[in-house]
């Protein structure tokens, strides 16, 4: 499946539907979609945090800003190189629906976290999906 991005003109394709795929965008989201440019400058939230030094395309990895463990400033990124400060979405997954998440990441609730330019629908989809249904269990 491949969507046009008319503020980008890319074409993305989703390589890992469902959970599992979320998982994968969530990690590094430039290697699990087709047919993107790889973002050079550093995403325009990166500015608010000074303590890690990353730049440039890992300012957009979700993991970086958020944690591995979805945790954030209250997790393993909670102190060392990759602290930023940013909050985790653990907490946010357990206790909103999929529609609540994707809205995050689209122009709708948080319209300064917009990933529409870099990622389709079904992405976003994909990647608040894994959350509910990985948090709500533990």
């Amino acid at each position: 499946m491949t969507q046009e991005r008319p503020n980008q003109a890319l074409k993305r394709t989703r390589t890992t539907p469902g959970a599992f795929g979320g998982g994968q965008l969530y990690d590094d989201w430039w290697k699990t979609t087709l047919d993107t440019e790889k973002p050079k400058k550093d995403y325009h939230l990166w500015k608010e945090q000074s303590t890690n030094k990353r730049s440039g395309y890992d300012t957009y990895r979700c993991k970086e800003c958020h944690g591995w463990d979805y945790r954030g400033k209250n997790g393993a990124y909670g102190k060392g190189s990759h602290y930023t400060g940013f909050k985790g979405v653990y907490e946010a997954a357990k206790k909103m629906s999929i529609e609540e998440l994707e809205n995050i990441n689209k122009r709708g609730a948080q319209n300064n976290h917009d990933f529409t330019q870099y990622i389709g629908k079904e992405e976003i989809a994909d990647l608040e999906f894994g959350f509910p249904h990985a948090y709500r269990s533990v």
